[in-house]
């Protein structure tokens, strides 16, 4: 039996490209023959000090690389990084799950929430790693794996590693690389002329969403001769203006344009104008103004839209203003105490006001309260934009038991980390069990967030789903505080 440096069992070859090839391969040190996948890198010149150049590259980037996936959860972990018989290898956890190019060739083309709920795993990642000050490089849908475990976006195939293989040394001496990493059909100008900046990965994610919402890749789309813009909505008719507009900015021709970070892109995606006021307010506004009409006429429309945008704000600012939920009345005698908020009936020592959330439950929007806990809980374990798992942690047990006390009254028991807990520990503590039990999977495999089930008939335990967090590190903090 052959092994790669005396120690990886090679099982199949994942791919082969002029830079080198990716296994998938079996570690043989490890007791449990841990998969892992290893990626081969050539070097793209031959002479003794480009090799000890890119050699003492080679070594820096894997380090990054492996800081990285050891503080993200939705980064590959790096095991090993190695030099043998000239070529260098870099071995990373093997991610069990399909790539979007899988899943786009297998289901075709994708429906506006699962985009969203895409974009929404991944834009903290990006943000996590801009911060770093690394640029991925080469986001396309082969490179974001959807995780079989959790569902969650996995992003692989960072091209700073890539870019050591051709590294050279200019006439001035200074060092470069001859290698231009990224795939055309996701680049962005700046990134085509080697200067690639954050936003270049904003665009990329864009085209990414653009392709999976229409099948088409940038070279296969109209753009605008005088400005460059991509012109692809016309192929994409269906989708929500609100997503079109995100997607529309990510996508800007000149980076000046576009979002300056992941972060402010995440924000405008999950702060959309809400469709009824579109409907029933504006409903000239609903769909978008055609360039041709008069200025005159542009300026009316906009007087009525800001002016009915003031009335709604002043209502919403009212609301916010007196803290006051949108329940019964508790001014009521005949009122029930069972209907009264959380905050009149059980003292309530939480960090922050839950009055949102509480009438997100007592309305039934299951689907959105579920995204104001996830939002709430993040914000609470840190202030990275993705945390780690020991954050869970940093969480008050205050807030925690708040937070389950609202799901628990508004679901009769039926939803809330206490009862999430009662069924894991029932099973003793198999969370493959688990998840198959409160229905996060089905028949072995995890849903997509928009194929939950987000009614009071869901299954016990079914909700809140909190799909940033890992429930493994969840339910002991939630023990911790005596739920």
């Amino acid at each position: 039996m052959n092994l790669l440096n005396y120690r990886y069992q090679i099982i199949q070859t994942l791919s082969i490209s002029s830079l080198g090839a990716t296994f998938l391969a079996e570690d043989t040190h490890i007791p449990s023959n841990r998969r892992c996948v290893i990626k081969k890198l050539q070097p793209q010149h031959h002479n003794l000090q480009i090799y000890q150049l890119i050699k003492d590259r080679f070594a820096t980037e894997s380090k990054i690389l492996a800081e990285l996936g050891d503080n993200n959860q939705q980064i590959p972990r790096i095991y090993n990084y190695f030099e043998f018989d000239g070529e260098f290898y870099l071995v990373q956890e093997w991610i069990s799950g399909v790539t979007l190019a899988e899943k786009f060739k297998q289901e075709g083309i994708f429906s506006d929430s699962l985009v969203e709920e895409i974009l929404i795993g991944i834009l903290p990642v990006l943000d996590y790693l801009h911060s770093q000050n690394i640029v991925h490089r080469d986001l396309k849908p082969d490179h974001l794996i959807l995780r079989s475990e959790d569902n969650q976006p996995v992003l692989i195939d960072f091209g700073t590693v890539k870019e050591t293989m051709g590294t050279i040394v200019t006439a001035s001496g200074k060092i470069a690389s001859s290698i231009l990493i990224g795939t055309r059909e996701f680049m962005s100008i700046e990134q085509n002329a080697g200067r690639p900046i954050f936003s270049s990965d904003l665009f990329s994610l864009g085209l990414t969403a653009i392709y999976l919402l229409t099948g088409k890749l940038s070279t296969e789309l109209p753009s605008d001769p005088a400005t460059g813009q991509i012109i692809w909505r016309e192929s994409a008719l269906s989708v929500s203006s609100s997503l079109a507009e995100v997607l529309e900015k990510a996508i800007k021709f000149h980076y000046r344009d576009r979002y300056p970070t992941a972060m402010e892109m995440l924000v405008a995606l999950q702060t959309k104008p809400s469709p009824k006021l579109q409907i029933y307010l504006f409903p000239q506004l609903a769909t978008q103004l055609k360039p041709s009409l008069p200025e005159w006429t542009k300026f009316i429309l906009a007087t009525i839209f800001i002016g009915g945008l003031s009335f709604v704000g002043l209502v919403l600012l009212r609301q916010v203003y007196t803290q006051k939920p949108l329940l019964p009345d508790s001014t009521n005698e005949s009122a029930s105490t069972e209907n009264f908020p959380i905050s009149q009936t059980l003292e309530n020592n939480a960090s922050r006001n839950y009055t949102h959330l509480e009438n997100l439950l007592y309305s039934g929007k299951l689907q959105e309260a579920d995204r104001e806990t996830t939002k709430i809980l993040r914000q609470l374990a840190s202030k990275n934009a993705q945390p780690r798992p020991q954050d869970i942690d940093n969480i008050p047990c205050s807030d925690l038991i708040t937070i389950n006390q609202l799901w628990q009254k508004h679901s009769n028991n039926n939803f809330g980390f206490s009862t999430q807990k009662q069924i894991w520990q029932g099973n003793g503590g198999n969370t493959k069990l688990f998840r198959s039990q409160v229905g996060w999977h089905v028949n072995g495999k995890a849903l997509d967030y928009h194929n939950h089930n987000f009614s009071p008939s869901a299954p016990k335990g079914h909700l809140p789903l909190v799909r940033s967090l890992n429930h493994n590190f969840l339910f002991p903090r939630i023990s911790s505080c005596g739920l």
